[in-house]
Formats: C-alpha cells, structure tokens, sequence
C-alpha cells in the first residue's frame, strides 16, 4: 500500500477468507496509518521521556504495517 506522495505504508499478500477478510486488513491498516501520521505530527512537538514513549508507539505502529523501522526513528530514540 501507498500514500498519497508513493511512500509504502504497509505491505500486503494474500489474506484467506476472501475479499471480506482481504478488506478487514486493508481497514486496519489505512487505521494504523492514520494513527502513525499522527503520531510523527506529535513527534515534532514532544520532549524527553514524552518523546521517546511516542517514539516507542510510533515504532509498534510501523510494526504492525510491517514496515522496517525507519533510521529517522532509530535516531531519535537513540537521541
């Protein structure tokens, strides 16, 4: 899957349960992206421990979109 600019949000295949059980997934996903677009608009205004608790979410959201954790966030956790 896509955003608007092309970026990948999430990764998909083949999902038994037929189109009903393919379009669940796609609806969970499309919710977690929208809870990580979120989530990097917060990110720009927390500090400290607040920070890194977002960070830490941010990066189980990608998780679930089975994306590989960016290297922008690694940084800022690390930070």
């Amino acid at each position: 899957m896509l955003d608007a600019e092309g970026q990948v949000i999430a990764h998909t295949g083949y999902k038994a349960g037929g189109p009903e059980g393919y379009i669940k997934q796609l609806s969970e996903f499309l919710d977690v992206y929208a809870q990580v677009v979120k989530m990097k608009h917060d990110r720009d205004r927390a500090e400290g421990l607040d920070r890194a608790k977002l960070l830490d979410k941010l990066v189980d959201a990608q998780t679930k979109l089975a994306q590989l954790m960016p290297r922008e966030s690694m940084q800022q956790i690390e930070k």
